[in-house]
């Protein structure tokens, strides 16, 4: 494969929420001017650690508020009875497959508990 001299890849470095552009190619300083064409912030940072550690206590309360009996969980997600249980309690949370039965079942009610920060 033969490559196209016309082809010069970007790369474009922001220094803070404005990108950093060359100045010229021949000083290798940058400046910070703004590119034409949308501007995109950079989504909310979002700890997974600290997410992690809350979704058990998020999927006990979704499973006590819809499912007032652990057979009916049981059921609903084909998981054991210790398994539902243990959900009901907080002690574990729930696969990525339950989470989205749950969020087939109950739509927003279920989203705005399980996913929204």
């Amino acid at each position: 494969m033969k490559h196209r001299d016309e082809f010069r890849p970007t790369v474009v470095i922001y220094a803070g929420d404005v990108p950093a552009v060359p100045s010229s190619p021949e000083s290798g300083g940058l400046q910070t001017r703004l590119l034409s064409g949308p501007q995109y912030r950079a989504a909310p940072v979002v700890d997974p650690h600290d997410m992690a550690a809350e979704f058990p206590t998020r999927w006990a309360a979704y499973i006590r508020r819809f499912y007032p009996d652990d057979r009916m969980v049981v059921m609903q997600f084909g998981v054991s009875e210790r398994t539902a249980r243990k959900w009901r309690a907080g002690e574990m949370g729930c696969r990525a497959h339950h989470q989205s039965v749950a969020l087939l079942t109950h739509g927003e009610d279920a989203f705005d508990m399980l996913v929204k920060p």
